[in-house]
């Protein structure tokens, strides 16, 4: 369901095998000039690279490759549901979030973070479960934990992990009342002595690489989707803005005062992790900020966004059907479930969304809701029957959603197990799916 895959299809991720089975055996790929520059900067820095070679010796790389992806998604969803639960207090809100998250993501923010799980070549699905489960015990009050997991996930990923560090820093320095010497003292233990292998890597891996206007030049072609925002599309910032914009909608609307102001500092702590890459990467370019890829940081703003939407589109959901379908379309948009649907799109849902989030019962705005929600469902549906192929399986994909909702809500199947009703309708979504993918023939 969370159209899940372990290598992305933009990059040539598979390359990465090569760099593992030259770690086993030196002979292997040795004139590549890709394995010579892993073994000349010394850029296998994660631990994880020490632990592997043992590890192969009782299981082949491809299986091992295949479990130890599985285990960590399931690990990473259980972290996004259980932080969603630790900071709304709904399970159908954590459900709708860990079904936010997918490889889709990746192309709702800028300097490609790779939310996803990338190849464990870089270490991420160890790195990012750590991260999730690391502000679940951080929304908790639990910040001993929180920089032990932190300190953990250092030495799989130190850079990644440097930014979530970076945002508990800026946490702590507007809230240094909050916490006492000694409370301070024990994160900073904490997260040190598990980081401390991860650290000592890294120090001997600083001043590695390159530098000079050559290699800056060689970064802009190599990396410059995630190192420089001049050459990012308009297309990118489009849609890396209508995210932004929904998000912080769902932020404002949210109703725990103490959530949001959590969620709004680090948020700004990544952002400006973000103006210090832009300004040091296409302004004054500084190669060890460059190295650091401050961008990627966005993958903290992506996975509490993703619940902050959840919760949006389970509050709006319960106010009418036409509604539920509007929170149900949102969804399926932003998850990629329904390539009909393009992502420039969700700026005609914007409007209704927004205006059902923030209408008061009671008041003559929210009498408009239901036909301002019907209107642009109507207008998105037009222009995807008429411009997009195949896309006539938009409005009926709207119509069988429109029918579940309405047979669940239904006074007459009051008796029906819920269960029943939706494991039907996840049955019927299923079929849609594969038959827009061409049938059968895909497996």
């Amino acid at each position: 369901m969370n159209g899940y895959y372990s290598s992305h299809r933009y990059l040539t991720v598979a390359t990465y095998f090569s760099s593992i089975r030259n770690q086993l055996d030196p002979e292997l790929f040795k004139n590549s000039i890709y394995i010579q520059a892993i073994n000349r900067n010394n850029l296998r820095i994660g631990i994880f690279y020490d632990v592997l070679p043992h590890v192969l010796t009782w299981i082949d790389l491809e299986t091992f490759a295949l479990l130890h992806t599985a285990l960590s998604l399931f690990i990473m969803l259980a972290g996004i549901y259980a932080l969603a639960i630790a900071m709304t207090r709904s399970r159908s809100t954590a459900i709708v979030a860990t079904l936010l998250y997918t490889t889709q993501l990746n192309n709702w923010t800028l300097g490609s973070p790779a939310p996803y799980l990338n190849f464990f070549h870089h270490g991420l699905p160890y790195t990012y479960p750590l991260i999730v489960w690391s502000m679940l015990f951080f929304f908790r009050g639990r910040y001993v934990i929180a920089l032990l997991l932190t300190g953990i996930s250092f030495n799989f990923h130190p850079m990644c992990t440097l930014f979530l560090l970076c945002a508990y820093s800026l946490y702590w320095l507007l809230n240094r009342r909050c916490f006492p010497l000694t409370t301070s003292l024990l994160c900073l233990l904490a997260f040190m002595l598990p980081a401390l292998p991860g650290a000592l890597k890294t120090i001997n891996h600083i001043g590695s690489g390159g530098h000079g206007e050559q290699w800056l030049e060689g970064v802009r072609w190599v990396a410059g989707y995630t190192c420089n925002p001049s050459t990012w599309l308009g297309s990118q910032w489009l849609h890396a803005g209508l995210f932004l914009i929904l998000a912080c909608c769902c932020l404002y609307a949210f109703p725990k005062s103490a959530v949001r102001r959590s969620v709004t500092i680090l948020w700004a702590a990544v952002a400006l992790m973000c103006l210090a890459g832009t300004v040091f990467a296409d302004i004054i370019p500084v190669p060890f900020i460059i190295k650091l890829s401050l961008w990627r940081s966005t993958v903290i703003f992506l996975y509490l966004a993703i619940i902050m939407i959840a919760w949006a589109c389970m509050h709006i959901g319960r106010r009418s059907r036409a509604h539920a379908l509007l929170a149900v379309t949102v969804i399926a948009l932003l998850t990629g479930y329904l390539p009909q649907l393009p992502q420039a799109y969700l700026a005609l849902l914007l409007p209704a969304f927004g205006w059902t989030l923030f209408a008061k019962r009671g008041k003559p705005a929210y009498k408009l809701n239901t036909p301002i929600t019907v209107t642009m469902l109507s207008v998105l549906c037009l222009p995807a029957i008429v411009v997009v192929p195949n896309g006539f399986w938009v409005p009926v994909f709207m119509a069988g959603i429109l029918m579940l909702i309405a047979v669940s809500t239904s006074a007459r199947f009051a008796g029906t197990s819920p269960v029943l009703i939706w494991g039907l309708g996840l049955l019927a979504f299923d079929a849609a799916v594969l038959t827009s993918r061409g049938g059968p023939e895909i497996y």
